[in-house]
């Protein structure tokens, strides 16, 4: 019987289509809004998974549009709420409950502070409804199973349409018209093979550079959370200032080369940690110079982090399975988490 997460993971090529075509006159009204704003710095207030979302909100905001863009931790803002300035500033939070505290007082003293606020949401009346100016939904329905799959999906999705609509980007705008067509072809990839090699596997190292970071770190935590594997991700630059000396004969290390400048230097790195003992796993997007792993290539860097996460929750719910783990309720943990 197939589990919640692979269930709800193969939701997420409708839910996106449903998404490009709905709601579109409430979006609308946010963009009209930021647009009257000059800002200068965005802020985000996110934790576990939605953080990972904000990832790729700050790669594109700084990267394609020079806007300072950064995580802000919660405990960070309440220490040093009185001495920080907020003006010219979006601060958004993204969440799939809405619920937890400590985003909520985030989003209300950032106001206070003058902030121009957003909260992009999945449920419909939560609480940070009221706490932000304006909500961006996400549309990713009801979630059941602990695991974030389609939420997240979701989220990426929303976030790359808020700022690519905000800038007036009609290349993100129109590769975000594509993307179910290739979510469809993602949910297609198999990565069997990839199984029995991390059935008893206890730590696994993932390495890649620039968007597909957003990727990795939420493949990370799905890993400890449905698998109980101890997964850490490493941009493949900082990974080389001191993680590189973990590396040895039983280490198992997964590098993500997508096209970009960055591929080269990261088959390379591939190449050099197999020389060092390690087993290596090179993911590639549609097995590009016929190495490693293919996962499905988009043809934009952005869509491509969303094609490969998509593939790895069908990956990473199987192995869980196959380990004996049911990846719906992880141990310890619930769906809405709340902290303060």
């Amino acid at each position: 019987m197939p589990t919640l997460m692979s269930l709800e993971t193969r939701e997420a090529p409708d839910l996106i289509a449903k998404y490009l075509t709905s709601m579109q006159a409430e979006r609308l009204q946010v963009i009209q809004a930021i647009r009257t704003q000059p800002i200068r710095m965005a802020v985000s207030f996110a934790r576990g998974s939605s953080d990972h979302a904000a990832t790729l909100a700050h790669h594109l905001l700084k990267a394609r549009y020079g806007i300072w863009s950064f995580s802000c931790p919660p405990s960070q803002l309440k220490t040093g709420f009185e001495r920080l300035d907020f003006e010219n500033t979006l601060a958004f939070a993204i969440s799939q409950s809405g619920q937890s505290t400590d985003l909520l007082d985030c989003l209300k003293l950032s106001r206070r502070k003058g902030a121009f606020t957003v909260a992009i949401l999945n449920a419909t009346d939560a609480p940070m409804h009221q706490a932000a100016e304006w909500v961006w939904p996400m549309g990713a329905g009801v979630e059941q199973s602990v695991a974030a799959t389609k939420s997240f999906i979701c989220s990426l999705a929303s976030v790359l349409d808020f700022v690519g609509t905000w800038q007036n980007d009609h290349t993100v705008k129109a590769s975000l018209r594509t993307l179910p067509t290739h979510l469809e072809r993602a949910l297609e990839t198999q990565w069997d093979d990839l199984i029995k090699p991390l059935v008893q596997t206890e730590s696994l190292l993932l390495v890649s550079r620039g968007p597909m970071m957003t990727a990795l770190e939420e493949a990370a935590l799905k890993l400890k959370e449905t698998c109980q594997i101890h997964a850490t991700a490493y941009s493949a630059a900082e990974f080389q200032h001191g993680p590189l000396a973990l590396v040895s004969k039983n280490t198992n290390v997964w590098v993500i080369a997508p096209p970009g400048p960055d591929t080269t230097g990261l088959i390379d790195l591939a190449s050099r940690l197999r020389q060092s003992g390690a087993t290596v796993t090179l993911f590639t997007a549609n097995t590009a110079a016929n190495a490693g792993t293919s996962f499905h290539g988009t043809g934009d860097a952005y869509l491509d982090v969303i094609s490969w996460i998509t593939t790895f929750y069908v990956y990473v719910d199987q192995l869980a399975v196959t380990r004996g783990l049911n990846p719906d309720v992880p141990p310890q943990l619930q769906k809405v988490t709340i902290t303060s």
